[in-house]
């Protein structure tokens, strides 16, 4: 994934149709991925500035049932740390980051 920062997320949201995307495609869970990601001082991402959908990060890490997930994140408000999931899933890698 190239050169990563530290990402703090102190307020993460995940809309109705993205929820249910990840959970009946991926098997992700909104609560597993609030509960891993908010407040970790452990995330890192690789910065991606898209010319459609702008500035985003790409996140791997590993969570609390061992799988590595991959999200894209999009910035809300700076001010307060606020990031959307754009999309997440599981990725079939084992390397990320540990909370």
């Amino acid at each position: 994934m190239g050169n990563t920062e530290p990402i703090w997320i102190a307020s993460l949201h995940i809309s109705e149709s993205i929820a249910r995307k990840i959970a009946l495609k991926h098997g992700l869970s909104v609560h597993e991925l609030r509960s891993h990601l908010v407040a970790n001082r452990y995330i890192r991402g690789h910065v991606n500035v898209h010319p459609v959908h702008g500035y985003r990060v790409l996140v791997r890490t590993i969570l609390e049932n061992g799988r590595v997930v991959e999200l894209v994140l999009e910035l809300d408000n700076p001010a307060i740390d606020s990031w959307s999931v754009r999309t997440a899933r599981y990725s079939g890698n084992s390397q990320g980051n540990r909370r």
